[in-house]
């Protein structure tokens, strides 16, 4: 980890999916000893209660496992898959703005809480990849709990989470510290196929995202000297290889990365972490 000053950007990523066959379940008594206290509820629920796993079944009445939780809110897997297979994973863009959803105000009324941009793949129109200037705000509770547990002023976890903006005149002197603000803050987050990031390093960059054979077709009426050139371009372009087909030879073969990434940028400013955490590991 290199830090830059007091700040550093953070980075969690990878998500991957598996087809599976076949499952076996977990011996509980090795469970409990991992985790001595299990509820039957993540910890952001009111009504969670301890549960014994010797009297919880192990699915449900359609097959599918009943989950459980240790005390900070993660679930506990009760089976581990016995025969699988990876498969890949797309976004459904027509939905992704529920995963940015804020609260419920009081005329029922329900706003994106952080602005996001979607970059529909190819010729899907509603499949793709997502870049958002800030964290989901399911993610606004694990972050409460990392700055409670690593900030010198707990007053810090009440901040939103992707907004350092505050109109407090401490933060214009730089002799009062900024006990409101917290340690850890989220930036920016995208969602997106890792194949996407394996055939060019920006989604901006992909053939199949630059509108070229739209831009073919309406550079054909081009009258300056500059758009018929670049139409020529574009017409050229297209005749060695269509968009699409030129994606599908790069993406073609076994073993090509399917996973997808649910990516979180950070910054961890060092000066609002107790003093104790200041070792430099």
């Amino acid at each position: 980890m290199q830090f830059d000053g007091d700040t550093d950007a953070l980075h969690l990523t990878d998500y991957s999916y598996l087809n599976v066959n076949g499952w076996s379940a977990i011996d509980c008594a090795l469970i409990q000893q991992a985790n001595l206290v299990i509820y039957d509820k993540p910890d952001d629920d009111p009504t969670w209660e301890q549960v014994d796993l010797a009297d919880l079944p192990l699915v449900d009445e359609d097959g599918f496992e009943i989950n459980v939780y240790n005390p900070d809110g993660f679930c506990i897997p009760r089976q581990k898959p016995t025969s699988f297979e990876t498969c890949g994973a797309l976004l459904d863009l027509k939905k992704v703005h529920e995963l940015f959803q804020g609260t419920e105000d009081a005329h029922g009324h329900v706003q994106n809480e952080v602005p996001f941009t979607v970059y529909p793949l190819a010729f899907t129109q509603d499949l793709g990849n997502v870049k958002a200037a800030g964290l989901m705000p399911t993610f606004a509770c694990r972050v409460m709990q990392l700055n409670a547990a690593i900030h010198k002023d707990d007053r810090a976890t009440h901040c939103n989470v992707n907004d350092d903006d505050d109109n407090d005149d401490d933060d214009n002197d730089p002799m009062m510290p900024n006990h409101h603000l917290p340690a850890l803050l989220g930036i920016s987050s995208q969602i997106y196929n890792s194949l996407s990031h394996h055939v060019r390093t920006e989604a901006k960059f992909h053939v199949v995202q630059l509108g070229m054979v739209t831009s073919t077709f309406a550079g054909s009426s081009a009258k300056t000297a500059t758009g018929k050139c670049h139409w020529e371009h574009q017409v050229k372009f297209c005749e060695q290889g269509m968009p699409h087909v030129r994606f599908s030879q790069k993406v073609s073969g076994d073993g090509q990365p399917q996973t997808l990434r649910f990516e979180n940028t950070y910054i961890l400013d060092i000066s609002r972490m107790r003093p104790d955490l200041h070792t430099g590991r």
